[in-house]
């Protein structure tokens, strides 16, 4: 036990920079040869039992780890909470440091692996949970609404399989496969990192902290560890997806934020008259802040009151006058152009002055360019 203890004690300084479990250099008593198959934190001191057939200690450094780890969850913003879904993210978060230890520690005897207490063997049916796939023994590997109403073991669940997903991924080489909910694929970051996402989500906790609530912190913690790269962001974003947690408005976003497309457009909605049979008239629009070139797959959207269409010339000229037709006249006897033309502009710098160029190339009818 104290070996376990001491483990995570080191684990907790060398990764994340937390010194002791109260963080001010504290620790917690830990009490070993207690007479029952158990093994509890009870807000003051941890107690460790033994297994069922008696012939094991309840204190490798999962379990060690796990129980330690809900004394970090008291010592940390919010306190322990109340409630089954904060129960059961109480009872994950021991078996993320369970995990974290056994990853640190890494020691032989006790190889680090993703299922909780598998050395202690504690009723003679193996772990009494699988973190990459909650299932095996029927806890719920995704969050739905009803956590909030499951044992709080149980409701472990989403919250567990969420970090393996973060630091192993759902298809990783020489560790078990981990199904996720909506059927994706998701690359793991390592159990450190992950790790120092989790922590660091946790100094945000509150009393009445909930799945959503975990998912805007840990998005929050993975933007400000990494703020020069997505892909921690990614990840994190991608398990949470992955166990059904949805986005929550406010939550952090990463990546470049492309120029507003306002910027890209304008319109001009004066109108012009169109002479029968006459010169070409024009409608000037000016696109300022693009700073880009046009697209291969640029619009322009014309509305032009005409009783004869079919009269009707138009082209689109560029800021370095090159011009291109948008339509031709023909024998269209039906009223009025309301069209959205596409017309490859790849070529040509977005900003400057654009002309819209109508003319009306036949006599007997006339309208006007509307917008």
């Amino acid at each position: 036990a104290m070996y376990a203890a001491q483990a995570e004690w080191n684990m907790l300084k060398a990764w994340f920079g937390r010194t002791g479990v109260t963080s001010s250099g504290g620790a917690v008593p830990i009490r070993v040869g207690l007479a029952d198959v158990n093994a509890y934190w009870n807000g003051s001191y941890v107690n460790f039992g033994h297994s069922q057939d008696n012939l094991r200690q309840a204190t490798p450094i999962d379990v060690v780890a796990h129980e330690i780890g809900h004394a970090l969850f008291q010592y940390t913003p919010g306190g322990a909470g109340s409630g089954n879904e904060n129960g059961g993210i109480n009872e994950a978060t021991g078996d993320i440091f369970g995990a974290l230890t056994e990853a640190y520690a890494n020691n032989a005897n006790d190889p680090a692996d993703y299922t909780v207490g598998e050395e202690v063997d504690l009723v003679g049916d193996g772990p009494i949970r699988y973190m990459y796939n909650p299932s095996v023994l029927g806890d719920p590997n995704c969050y739905t609404s009803s956590i909030s109403s499951t044992e709080v073991h149980a409701a472990a669940g989403p919250l567990n399989h969420w970090f393996y997903l973060l630091a192993e991924g759902s298809a990783p080489s020489g560790k078990p496969a981990s199904p996720t909910c909506n059927g994706s694929a998701v690359t793991g970051i390592g159990i450190q990192l992950a790790g120092e996402i989790y922590y660091n989500a946790m100094l945000a906790k509150t009393s009445t902290w909930k799945h959503a609530n975990i998912r805007t912190a840990t998005l929050t913690a993975a933007k400000n560890l990494f703020p020069s790269t997505c892909t921690e962001f990614n990840a994190v974003k991608a398990a949470w997806d992955a166990i059904s947690v949805p986005a929550q408005s406010g939550e952090a976003t990463c990546g470049t934020t492309p120029p507003p497309t306002t910027s890209c457009s304008a319109s001009n909605a004066a109108d012009v008259s169109i002479p029968d049979a006459g010169a070409a008239v024009t409608s000037t629009i000016t696109i300022s802040g693009c700073g880009r070139a046009a697209s291969a797959t640029a619009t322009a959207e014309v509305h032009i009151v005409h009783t004869y269409r079919g009269d009707l010339v138009i082209n689109l000229v560029a800021p370095d006058g090159t011009s291109y037709r948008l339509k031709s006249s023909g024998s269209d006897s039906a009223a009025n152009v309301d069209a959205t033309y596409s017309v490859n502009l790849s070529s040509e710098a977005a900003d400057g002055a654009w002309k819209l160029q109508v003319q009306d190339v036949y006599s007997v009818d006339s309208g006007y360019l509307n917008t």
